[in-house]
């Protein structure tokens, strides 16, 4: 059986100071979206009628959808190649 080797730093693993970094980013970046979402929706409430408000956020949504998917593909396509090149 394999031994499987971790880097110490002090008392915690590299893995766990890692995984600690990640979480904390994470509350960090859902704190800013909290507050940014609070004043985007106060611009597009004074800036565009209410009428138009939910076709504007269905067109923002339909967009980002489109272009995460083309960003998909992209990667797969590129993927692809690799593996092919690597064949040759």
């Amino acid at each position: 059986m394999a031994k499987t080797y971790y880097w110490r730093v002090d008392e915690f693993d590299v893995v766990d100071i890692a995984g600690a970094a990640i979480v904390a980013m994470l509350v960090v970046f859902s704190l800013s979206r909290g507050l940014c979402s609070v004043s985007a929706k106060d611009v597009l409430g004074k800036t565009v009628p209410k009428g138009r408000r939910g076709r504007l956020n269905g067109w923002a949504a339909s967009l980002s959808g489109l272009f995460v998917l083309g960003v998909g593909v992209w990667f797969a396509i590129g993927k692809q190649q690799e593996r092919n090149g690597d064949q040759n």
